[in-house]
């Protein structure tokens, strides 16, 4: 029996995170969902997660600073950064920092999901 790839949601808006919960299981994934960057980072999903999406305007660590933390890490997932922001130098900053896909809200499902299908089986 294959493994499902687990998919850790980090974003400060709870209605956001209830639908992209629902998206990721509904493609067959295990999901874990939580508000804050930090409270991703202490948790035992974070060292077990294969990939995280993740918002990159946040209260305390941005979805930025989230991804240097995660490539530090002995086996890092692949980060997928979000955000309602207009400005072009967000995706920049955002792909500079070592995400590996980014995206502006509202967020295209199967766009998100094909990335995502993407960075778990690589």
């Amino acid at each position: 029996m294959n493994k499902k790839a687990l998919i850790c949601v980090v974003d400060d808006d709870a209605l956001l995170r209830e639908s992209l919960n629902y998206l990721l299981r509904a493609a067959g994934h295990e999901v874990a969902c939580f508000g804050s960057a930090e409270s991703f980072l202490d948790s035992e999903e974070s060292e077990r997660c294969d990939c995280v999406v993740a918002d990159i305007d946040m209260p305390g660590l941005s979805g930025i600073d989230l991804v240097e933390r995660v490539v530090e890490m002995s086996n890092p997932p692949k980060v997928i950064l979000i955000t309602g922001r207009p400005e072009e130098s967000w995706r920049e900053r955002a792909m500079y920092s070592g995400a590996v896909g980014f995206f502006r809200k509202p967020i295209e499902a199967q766009s998100l999901l094909d990335i995502v299908q993407r960075s778990v089986a690589a």
